[in-house]
């Protein structure tokens, strides 16, 4: 049986980038630099290496740290990509890759630092969390003013990450529901 964590990934950039930017080329690129990994791909040849900068942040009084993924292009969307429940976080070397490879395809990224969904919990206020984190984003000076925006999220993540686009659209905040793409997956049992 195919290992299913290894082909998330691949469904989630196929999601993204059809759903956000560009035509089948592109797209190909994409796919073909995430299975690539750390080694080299056309993507990667073709495109300058995106900065991954730490940052802190403040919305409406609360603070928080995430990574702020900046292509080497000027971006032509803005997507929030929210870490699964995992020790790594934001940190998750798979979730590093990915958010790079949507940096090289001219994705503004942040990617929030929930210490709850770290420390391997789950609660409600991971959902202001990623309203405020998606809100923030939307106030970058990086992010195009006339690009797409959206959220993707990795596992019991989809969770929060849906109920914060529900609170955001209950509030007008323009947080997208209709076309973002959320990713779970289920080892199999032995």
């Amino acid at each position: 049986m195919r290992n299913w964590p290894i082909n998330i990934p691949v469904l989630l950039a196929l999601l993204t980038v059809n759903g956000c930017m560009w035509g089948g080329d592109e797209a190909l690129l994409v796919l073909q630099d995430l299975g690539a990994g750390s080694a080299p791909s056309n993507l990667k040849r073709l495109t300058p290496e995106p900065t991954r900068l730490r940052i802190d942040y403040q919305f409406s009084g609360r603070a928080y740290q995430a990574d702020l993924y900046l292509p080497g292009e000027p971006p032509r969307a803005s997507i929030l990509l929210v870490p699964g429940v995992a020790q790594e976080g934001r940190d998750d070397p798979r979730l590093v890759a990915f958010a790079a490879t949507l940096a090289r395809a001219r994705f503004l990224v942040l990617v929030p630092d929930l210490p709850g969904l770290r420390s391997l919990r789950v609660s409600g206020t991971d959902i202001q969390a990623v309203v405020d984190a998606f809100s923030y984003l939307q106030t970058r000076a990086e992010r195009p003013v006339h690009g797409g925006r959206g959220i993707a999220a990795f596992s019991y993540a989809v969770g929060p990450a849906v109920l914060a686009a529900l609170e955001g659209q209950h509030r007008r905040l323009a947080l997208p529901v209709p076309r973002w793409p959320a990713v779970h997956s289920r080892r199999p049992r032995p």
